[in-house]
């Protein structure tokens, strides 16, 4: 193989592993069914601001992981990630299937806004058709609202 062209795909295969970073979670297992989500990234955890845990809209964010606050710990229920101490459903807002829409809690329904498919280590939107993204500008920050984006492994 020609060296250039080796380098190139090697450069090429470290950006994507890099960039893709953003759209994975590992699940770590706090008590039953509860579960915690890390970003691969930042190594910070999915979240629900305290100050709107119990509004539907409230801001669903990345922090700082505490393992044992209740708006950290999460379970699945039919495709859906619910939050343990709101008992609402990470949403993606209905009909804003663009890159970039800001995801939030919400009250669970049945609808495809909220149901959540494993997807390469994170999880795709079954109605957008986008992933659990952290926006790559504030990929370390506390407190910064994720969003869904395109996914990078399809």
């Amino acid at each position: 193989m020609n060296y250039a062209l080796y380098l190139v795909l090697l450069i090429n295969t470290v950006n994507s592993v890099l960039v893709n970073q953003n759209q994975q979670w590992r699940p770590i297992h706090h008590q039953d069914k509860f579960f915690h989500l890390q970003n691969s990234k930042s190594g910070k955890c999915l979240d629900v601001a305290l100050d709107q845990i119990y509004q539907d809209g409230g801001k669903v964010q990345q922090w700082d992981c505490h393992y044992h606050s209740d708006n950290q710990q999460w379970f699945f229920d039919h495709s859906r990630l619910v939050n343990k101490k709101s008992g609402k459903c990470l949403d993606a807002p209905w009909g804003w299937w663009w890159a970039g829409a800001r995801l939030s809690q919400w009250h669970c329904h049945d609808r495809v806004n909220q149901k959540w498919l494993d997807h390469h280590g994170g999880f795709k939107n079954d109605g957008s058709k986008k992933c659990l993204d952290v926006p790559n500008d504030q990929a370390f920050d506390n407190g910064v609202q994720l969003h869904q984006w395109h996914c990078l492994y399809e």
